[in-house]
């Protein structure tokens, strides 16, 4: 309850009541999604946070507790941005007690959101009411302790100052009576009125001149006059009976002592007439005082120094200067000293604060970091399907023209190709035809493992909705909860791109299936020895007599170069999956930091095209390469092609040359697809794996706080109805509204929805991102299912050109 100190009779702000919440394991799990980095680091933090709530609210004894209030409210500003505390994001629910009363018609005993906005402004609360209790036992009769106490009620001040700017904000429109802004408005009034009477004291300590003093009292009055007033409503009427008497009572003792002071400097300057003028105001005054304040204040001893001056300035008029007394109205006004201010609340507010998440990035610069990877992703792929096309046009080119075999072939009766012994001992080396048809058989289970824990995710979501809307309808105004579409657009949107990446996996699948049954004969002739490749071949015919012409040497140079072009091709690829930029994170905390917002789309586009240009420069200048080097093979070929003896027995052999070519092509590119499809989906698990424990937690939370609500709404069932209707809800300093507008307006949302743009990326796996940027807010819908491409690979799932 609001209370008085015995000293000085100042106003002391009762603190709000916390309740103990754990915000470990919600954190904890937020940080898993987001953090691959120190990530124990991370982890010991959330704990460190926990301790340092514990001992700010409700351990740290009188000493200490300032320190640690500050402390914790500079903790709780810090992460603001990097651990997003809200229904919405990070669910933590905050319980915080009415610090003046236990419920009445027009406000509720206690509030409980998840909100960090309001957890903080709750804790600034209590920092300004314990500045407020400090500064009431400071020892007025030194000047340390003026001091401090001048500080202090300026601190507290500023501190309800700054909440009442933002308490609507962050708290349901019925919040707790302490935080209505009219509250907020009396309080600051309160402590800037009793931090001018300290600046007063000091001044009568001092022995400053009586104009000075006159002009610091006048003003006192002034500020115990504004007091008065924003406490005379009916929402603060609890704070009226303790504390009105104490505030009308000073208003009027301070407006004598400030006539009281100009009088002593009038009769100092020899004007006994308006001396006395003023004196005869000033024992009237000191009376009103005394009636208002009652036993609140004392006022005896000024009361007898005022009576005394003005009897001796009466007396000495009387004998001595024999000047006319004005009448009071005719006196020019008081004039005024105002030094109380508002101390505005900055950051850090502590000198001890030192940040415990102090390396982790804020949630913007995290979405900005997996918005660069998801378009270097794409970039990238981009350039790395260019070559992969290019290389399947010269793979396809070379199986018709039957190079390097054709070459190989010449002067040979029976004997196998070397190119050709080449490609079954590396189709052997990698398992043969078993290792695909093991791969192929994994495929499915893996697909069905995801499926079925993306779809109870969603079926868990759905149900948590549809019991929502159920209890909304039934309830209708009493169920005043956030509706669970609201909060779990998101996470729908996430389960489409969850669904969008698995049917496209599907499609890759069956072009998988297609591809290897069309070449599933050639891999499995491949997959044996080069004695029954040899003996499935029809007898090559001799051609001995070229083996050391032109045609056949420039047609090796040839073949040389085509694979020293592919050697260069790899480097590339390999190259491409590799870089990354380190200086991004750095440019997008910078230019947060110097800003009102973060244009991380500008940054990130500028840091791609470094990165890409020179990448996509080389990519172009190798196919061209291959452009003029196809031409050189085409022309010599078809020389080679005329010299050559034709007839039917080289023909097939040559027809199954080219499909042995083609089929071990096919082989390189299922067995790749089909490693990094089984990759896909054994790192799919994880993601979705996280993502329905998020869910789950939500769901959870929802729960929770339904059984809670049901609860309350049970309660006040229960309760005695009132005739008397509580009053309805002010509008925020400085808005503007009418009663018409205001009925036709929505209400307010009871949570700050999101502080941030979009809600997090997932932390993915550096080896890929199933996840697409989001689309900018104003669309207003949720992103469509994105069409999914494997960085860092050929592509999962594989496109492959028309056959």
């Amino acid at each position: 309850m609001a209370s008085v100190s015995s000293n000085y009779r100042m106003a002391v702000v009762p603190q709000k009541k916390a309740y103990e919440t754990n915000m470990v394991y919600s954190l904890q799990q937020f940080i898993k999604q987001i953090c691959t980095s120190n990530l124990d680091d991370y982890l010991r933090s959330a704990d460190s946070l926990q301790q340092l709530r514990s001992e700010a609210l409700f351990k740290a004894n009188r000493q200490e507790k300032l320190s640690k209030l500050m402390r914790y409210y500079d903790q709780m500003s810090a992460i603001e941005s990097k651990l997003p505390i809200s229904e919405s994001q990070i669910r933590i629910s905050f319980k915080w007690q009415d610090a003046f009363d236990k419920g009445s018609l027009f406000g509720r005993s206690s509030l409980t959101l998840s909100s960090g906005i309001y957890e903080r402004l709750c804790v600034l609360f209590n920092i300004g009411a314990f500045c407020s209790e400090l500064a009431s036992i400071q020892a007025l009769d030194t000047d340390e302790g003026l001091k401090t106490a001048t500080k202090l009620y300026q601190q507290a001040a500023g501190c309800f100052s700054y909440i009442r700017e933002n308490s609507l904000t962050s708290t349901r429109n019925d919040c707790t009576s302490d935080l209505f802004p009219e509250t907020l408005s009396a309080l600051v009034q309160i402590m800037l009125a009793q931090a001018q009477e300290v600046f007063y004291l000091k001044a009568v300590k001092d022995k400053m001149r009586d104009l000075i003093t006159s002009k610091l009292a006048a003003q006192c009055s002034d500020n115990y006059a504004e007091a008065m007033k924003s406490i005379q409503l009916d929402s603060l009427k609890d704070l009226q009976k303790v504390w009105l008497p104490i505030l009308a009572g000073k208003q009027a003792l301070y407006h004598a002592l400030s006539e009281y002071h100009k009088a002593e400097h009038e009769s100092n300057e020899k004007n006994i007439g308006e001396c006395i003028a003023r004196l005869g105001k000033a024992a009237e005054l000191i009376k009103t005082a005394e009636q208002r304040g009652g036993k609140e204040i004392s006022v005896k001893a000024h009361l007898n120094n005022i009576q005394q001056a003005h009897e001796k300035a009466k007396k000495e008029n009387e004998y001595v200067y024999h000047e006319r007394v004005p009448d009071y109205l005719s006196l020019k006004p008081l004039e005024r000293a105002a030094l109380a201010k508002i101390i505005p609340v900055k950051f850090p507010i502590s000198d001890e604060f030192r940040d415990l998440f102090a390396t982790l990035v804020p949630v913007s610069v995290h979405n900005g970091l997996q918005l660069f990877k998801t378009k270097k992703m794409e970039a990238f792929n981009l350039e790395i399907g260019k070559l992969r096309q290019a290389t399947e046009l010269l793979n396809a080119a070379l199986t018709t023209w039957n190079l390097p075999a054709a070459i190989e072939d010449i002067g040979t009766k029976s004997q196998v190709p070397q190119s050709l012994i080449d490609k079954s001992q590396m189709i052997k080396d990698k398992g043969g035809i078993a290792r695909i048809d093991s791969m192929m058989a994994e495929l499915p289970p893996l697909l069905q493992r995801n499926t079925e824990i993306l779809n109870e995710t969603k079926r868990s979501l759905e149900e948590e909705e549809r019991s929502d809307n159920e209890l909304r309808s039934q309830m209708r105004e009493k169920w005043t909860r956030t509706a669970s579409r609201q909060l779990t657009e998101y996470l729908h949107s996430e389960i489409k791109q969850y669904e969008g990446i698995m049917q496209s996996a599907i499609k890759a699948n069956k072009v998988i299936e297609e591809k290897y049954a069309k070449n599933r004969d050639g891999i499995q002739l491949l997959s044996k020895s080069a004695h029954e490749i040899s003996s499935s071949l029809p007898a090559a015919t001799p051609a001995g007599a070229l083996q050391n012409t032109h045609i056949i040497k420039d047609l090796r140079r040839l073949m040389d170069d085509v694979e020293a072009l592919r050697n260069v091709r790899e480097v590339l690829e390999s190259e491409m999956k590799c870089v990354d930029s380190d200086a991004l994170t750095a440019k997008l905390i910078s230019a947060l930091s110097h800003s009102q917002g973060l244009d991380e789309h500008s940054i990130i586009q500028s840091e791609l095209d470094e990165l890409v240009a020179p990448m996509r420069k080389q990519v172009r200048e190798n196919i061209q390469e291959q452009e003029k080097l196809l031409g050189f093979i085409e022309k010599a070929n078809g020389e080679f092609c005329r010299e050559k003896v034709h007839n039917e027995t080289s023909k097939m052999r040559e027809q199954m040359l080219k499909n042995l070519a083609t089929a071990s092509d096919s082989y390189n590119e299922l067995y790749n697809h089909l490693v990094e499809g089984v990759k896909f989906y054994n790192d799919l698990t994880p993601i979705l794996i996280k993502f329905q424990s998020k869910v789950n937690d939500f769901v959870f939370a929802r729960k929770t706080e339904k059984e809670d609500l049901m609860k309350e709404i049970q309660t006040s069932l229960t309760r005695p109805s009132t005739a008397q209707k509580p009053p309805s809800r002010p509008p925020p300093p400085g808005s503007q509204s009418s009663s018409s507008s205001s009925a036709n307006s929505a209400p307010a949302p009871p949570y700050p929805t999101n502080n941030f743009a979009n809600p997090y990326y997932p932390m993915m796996p550096n080896s890929y991102n199933p996840y697409t940027a989001y689309p900018p807010p104003s669309t207003g819908q949720p992103p469509e299912a994105p069409s999914y491409q494997y960085p860092g690979y050929s592509g999962y799932p594989p496109h492959y050109p028309p056959s």
